[in-house]
């Protein structure tokens, strides 16, 4: 019960309301089927690390993990840092990385709870693995994913596009660079 207040808490912040909650799951992944359309059939066979850039809540590259389970999702968002709100168990709140982590783990223990271990295995592997990472995609270096340059199959950033798509230019070609970088050539 105390997982599920949590996850409610999460979805609600993250402006899914009640009405739509039990709806998240299947809602992503018709988004995901829209998304991935476009890709070949061998998508699915692909293996290598992928980075999903601002990734907030890390729902969408647990998502992609479940639809390409070979690929290594690594959920990115700007570093940390404290906001007045607390989560339900009192720990303090945050945004950023560590918002990102603790709600895979909220979101890896809610599917627990429910039984549904399939849905929560992505959840429950990205924050043990400490797969989550920061990048600031207005910098021009990415350090903390320096190590997957030149090997990442997919470079993705849903969110991004979704909240920021009227950015500045600057913006779109820091991220062109920067997922440029973290691309496998050929």
């Amino acid at each position: 019960a105390k997982v599920e207040t949590d996850v409610e808490h999460t979805l609600s912040s993250m402006r899914v309301d009640d009405s739509h909650q039990s709806n998240v799951s299947n809602d992503v992944t018709s988004s995901l089927e829209v998304l991935t359309a476009p890709l070949p059939e061998t998508a699915s066979t692909i293996f290598g690390p992928a980075v999903d850039l601002g990734s907030q809540s890390g729902f969408i590259p647990a998502m992609y993990q479940r639809r390409f389970p070979g690929l290594t999702w690594y959920p990115t968002d700007l570093p940390s840092y404290p906001i007045e709100n607390k989560w339900n168990d009192g720990t303090p709140g945050c945004v950023g990385v560590g918002f990102t982590k603790k709600v895979l783990s909220l979101f890896a223990d809610y599917y627990a709870a429910r039984n549904e271990p399939e849905m929560g295995q992505p959840f429950k592997e990205m924050a043990a693995d400490d797969r989550v990472r920061v990048v600031d995609v207005l910098e021009p270096e990415w350090k903390h994913v320096a190590d997957l340059e030149g090997k990442c199959q997919v470079v993705t950033c849903s969110n991004i596009l979704q909240m920021k798509a009227l950015e500045s230019p600057q913006m779109w070609r820091q991220i062109m660079l920067g997922a440029s970088r973290l691309l496998k050539v050929g």
